[in-house]
């Protein structure tokens, strides 16, 4: 019994990551209400994810006070990738030859590589708007697996909500609560990987 409940136990820190997932998830989705900030609270969640993870600090201190730091850089980045994301909305709507299709995918691709790296970029180093954009492409192109991790994570996320929404509505809830929380907590281990190299010589 004192095995279960011992603070290290797999038990404890499913429980802890459950615990922070919701925690998480709430902060997230309050903080993005106004929309503008999406970028600080996204940049917010990573760094209090990765926190957490490393056992620094209290997950609410940590994540305002990373959405406060992060605020100007982060808001920047989410203003050049809502205005490009919603450009390619448009161009997927409008264009239909083959043509623009190739174009759509590629220009789709590298939207999705910049917008899983930035934030983690933003909670991880301090960098002006252009260098990160510019390692998050860097990053998702010489880390190929992990960008596709990456990704799989929330399209999997994205896939159970959906068929929730169709054979499990109750279970819609459990999702809606824990999803993005669980998501970044599961991202956090293949960020880390990737940037630890980078991590240590700043921390040098």
């Amino acid at each position: 019994m004192n095995t279960v409940f011992d603070k290290d136990s797999v038990f404890m820190r499913g429980l802890d990551m459950v615990a922070n997932a919701a925690v998480l998830t709430l902060l997230t989705a309050v903080c993005s209400i106004p929309l503008v900030t999406i970028g600080a609270a996204l940049s917010a969640s990573y760094e209090a994810a990765w926190a957490a993870k490393e056992g620094r600090g209290y997950l609410l201190r940590t994540y305002f006070s990373a959405f406060k730091r992060n605020f100007p850089v982060a808001t920047a980045i989410w203003s050049v990738l809502a205005a490009t994301g919603l450009m390619l909305i448009a161009l997927w709507l409008f264009t239909t030859s083959m043509a623009a299709m190739i174009v759509k995918i590629m220009l789709t691709l590298l939207w999705l590589i910049i917008m899983v790296w930035a934030w983690p970029l933003t909670a991880r180093f301090e960098n002006s708007v252009m260098a990160t954009l510019r390692n998050a492409l860097l990053f998702g192109g010489t880390s190929p697996f992990t960008t596709l991790a990456a990704l799989i994570i929330p399209a999997i996320a994205i896939g159970l909500t959906v068929a929730s929404l169709q054979w499990l509505p109750k279970g819609l809830y459990l999702l809606l609560i824990l999803g993005f929380g669980i998501v970044v907590q599961l991202q956090i281990p293949l960020f880390e990987h990737a940037l630890k190299p980078y991590v240590n010589k700043v921390a040098a």
